[in-house]
């Protein structure tokens, strides 16, 4: 958390506050320690306005939902192309991210603990899912470092982090800096 907190430092006034037990009590959804430390730091927003990171929305997790629901209609395509050696399946996945080209980020829930759930991408562009053998901050922190797509395996349709340093905006954030017709990402 700490290189990622380096490489993309979060704005003033960042961050969000969640009863983390209490929604897990109410949605029978748990989540990852890094991701929740995540939220903590940032907040409810996107990267470089193409990658954007959901969190519980006053408490339910209804977009989560929904593109979790997206997700595993999408492992079943019989277009996808899928990891050799995965062991899970479509009932396994819980999205947490989505790109602005449809792309869906997941947790692969492969063991009890959160903790140790890797990330699978969906890359609408290619029709292909990934898996990654880490949590959610190392995989973002490698994704803005542009060590994914360095490494000619981008996991997503998009690039991030690649010509400037990466940014993340609150949604509101974002919105303030709309108002006065400003574009928030230039």
């Amino acid at each position: 958390m700490s290189e990622l907190l380096r490489i993309m430092p979060p704005h003033e006034g960042a961050g969000a506050a969640f009863d983390w037990a209490a929604i897990e009590r109410r949605t029978g959804l748990r989540f990852p320690a890094d991701y929740r430390a995540f939220v903590t730091a940032y907040g409810d927003g996107s990267i470089d306005a193409i990658l954007g990171i959901m969190v519980p929305d006053e408490g339910d997790c209804a977009g989560m939902t929904e593109e979790t629901e997206l997700a595993r209609d999408e492992w079943h395509d019989d277009l996808a192309e899928h990891p050799d050696g995965v062991t899970f399946g479509a009932d396994d996945l819980q999205a947490w991210g989505v790109s602005g080209a449809g792309d869906l980020l997941c947790w692969a829930r492969v063991d009890e603990d959160p903790d140790r759930w890797h990330v699978a991408t969906w890359s609408r562009g290619s029709y292909r899912w990934r898996v990654y053998p880490y949590g959610t901050v190392e995989f973002l922190r490698r994704y803005v470092s542009g060590e994914l797509t360095a490494a000619d395996e981008n996991p997503l349709s998009v690039v991030s982090g690649v010509d400037q340093p990466p940014m993340f905006l609150t949604q509101e954030e974002e919105s303030r800096r709309y108002r006065p017709g400003l574009d928030p990402w230039s």
